[in-house]
């Protein structure tokens, strides 16, 4: 499928962010008038959507946690327990 651009003058951009509006909730009433099991298959859908790889970040994140092993193994950083991580992350929501 074709994906078409549109380029609205900006003194009628207020007028697209309306259609658009109104057409994601269309989409979303119709949605919501689904079974719950398509409901579920269609969020899956469009969060996976949303998940476009990006080879270059994915890169980037390798060369991140490399360089933070390679910390931990000389001693430049402290490591802490996944429980106390996890703990003091609670308490900060608290």
């Amino acid at each position: 499928m074709a994906c078409i651009t549109l380029q609205v003058p900006l003194k009628y951009r207020h007028y697209a962010r309306y259609y658009m509006s109104l057409k994601v909730k269309a989409i979303e009433e119709e949605a919501l008038r689904l079974p719950s099991h398509e409901r579920a298959q269609l969020a899956e859908r469009l969060i996976h959507s949303l998940d476009e790889e990006d080879p270059e970040a994915e890169k980037l994140w390798i060369e991140e946690a490399e360089r933070r092993y390679q910390a931990y193994k000389e001693g430049k950083v402290k490591a802490k327990s996944a429980d106390l991580v996890f703990k003091e992350a609670r308490s900060k929501f608290k």
